[in-house]
């Protein structure tokens, strides 16, 4: 039976666990913020509990330059700064991970990316399976007969036969849909008012970015217009979502197999937290003199936290606002309001990397629009162009307040998708 390797996009992930909905802040004994490090560290032995892998690495970014930012400035840089409280929850999962005898992969000059990518494709060549934890779509082009993407929130697997029943694409094929589309959180330009959903045409009608410009005279309105206009632009958005499969990665897979955790430091972390529920969870025994808070205090189980709350049902009036008529028809309504509150769909927890779905506003009880500005094929949605041409002054008016659950997920996600 095939080994089993599990990698994991660290930063992405952390990124999630900072920003996912809790009800709860939480904090250790000291003060510490907690939040990220205690989602992110359940994750981690969810994952070696329920799917026994034998193989375990976290990779990270490293703080070096790329080649992706030598060969275009701009790549990333519309990113905020990470917030404030982020870096040293990064800080703690290391030496979580260190603890549990975890590797922690980084390469100057290369990204996250770049390393799964390179261990993937060695893994193959041994025969060892791979299981990439990441959600986002530049991984796709990763997925082989030896490699697949794994959700560890839903413990979901997607492979080759699912991608190509979802997209009717090969695998390979996305590096060539991303660099039509180009990527927002990551400031990739790709071609204008191409889309996900005109990409994915595109390369099924033609089959490669290459064949696509062999006939770019076929494609007709300004699509095709921008298409030729944009022709390097597109060769350039390839270049950079292409991940490089071939850095130099010293590693010896021996190194990466699961051991034992050392329990003393792991001990010492986790009562130094708080992290109660871990420390019973493993059977470990808190450290003399520095006892966490009881067990009253300590955290909920990460997934009794992300349990809808009961309620009654109540009498309701949710629009879909999926038309421009009846954007019009909304936008005048909104735009006569003191205070709104808004709430983002998006296709990550990460506002980083997460995509716009759509906006959710209501400014009385019971009553709400939904505005989608991203569905499946051949569903009604808004022009995002149409809806950010509207939606931005009223947004950056200070007069007019915002309310949010969320909020501070919601306005990275809504700057980075230029609203």
């Amino acid at each position: 039976m095939a080994k089993k390797l599990y990698i994991i996009d660290g930063h992405a992930h952390i990124y999630a666990a900072y920003y996912a909905p809790m009800s709860q802040r939480l904090t250790s004994p000291s003060g510490e913020p907690t939040k990220a490090t205690y989602i992110f560290t359940a994750a981690i032995l969810g994952l070696i509990q329920r799917h026994e892998p034998d193989m375990l690495a976290v990779a990270l970014d490293s703080k070096a330059p790329t080649f992706r930012t030598e060969i275009y400035t701009e790549y990333k840089a519309n990113r905020p700064p990470m917030p404030d409280d982020m870096p040293a929850q990064i800080d703690r999962i290391e030496q979580i991970l260190e603890a549990m005898n975890i590797p922690i992969l980084r390469l100057d000059g290369f990204e996250a990316d770049d390393i799964i990518g390179t261990l993937a494709k060695k893994a193959a060549k041994r025969g060892i399976e791979t299981y990439i934890c990441a959600k986002d779509k530049d991984m796709y082009q990763l997925v082989d007969e030896h490699t697949y993407i794994f959700d560890m929130k839903k413990g979901e697997v997607l492979d080759d036969d699912a991608l190509f029943e979802k997209y009717k694409i090969h695998p390979r094929d996305f590096i060539d849909v991303l660099a039509l589309q180009g990527d927002a959180s990551d400031n990739v330009p790709g071609v204008p008012l191409i889309g996900e959903m005109n990409a994915v045409k595109l390369i099924q009608q033609y089959g490669s970015l290459d064949k696509l410009y062999k006939h770019a005279d076929e494609v007709t309105g300004k699509r095709g217009e921008n298409l030729r206009s944009f022709k390097e632009q597109a060769y350039l958005s390839k270049e950079l979502v292409t991940i490089n499969c071939k850095a130099p990665l010293k590693i010896d897979y021996k190194d990466l197999a699961l051991e034992k955790f050392n329990e003393p430091e792991l001990s010492r972390i986790f009562t130094e937290l708080g992290f109660t529920r871990f420390l019973t969870q493993l059977g470990l025994t808190p450290v003399a003199g520095k006892e966490p808070a009881a067990e009253a205090a300590a955290p909920a189980p990460v997934q009794d936290l992300m349990q809808p709350l009961s309620g009654k049902t109540v009498d309701h009036d949710y629009r879909l606002i999926d038309t421009q008529k009846k954007f019009n028809t909304f936008f005048n309504m909104l735009n006569k309001q003191k205070l709104f509150a808004i709430d983002t769909e998006t296709t990550s927890l990460d506002p980083m990397r997460a995509d716009l779905v759509g906006m959710s506003f209501s400014w009385q009880p019971h009553k709400g629009f939904y505005l989608p500005v991203k569905a499946p094929m051949g569903t009604k949605h808004l022009d995002l162009a149409v809806v950010r041409k509207k939606l931005v002054p009223v947004l950056a008016d200070e007069k007019i307040k915002k309310v949010g659950q969320n909020i501070k997920y919601d306005l990275l996600v809504l700057q980075n998708a230029g609203l």
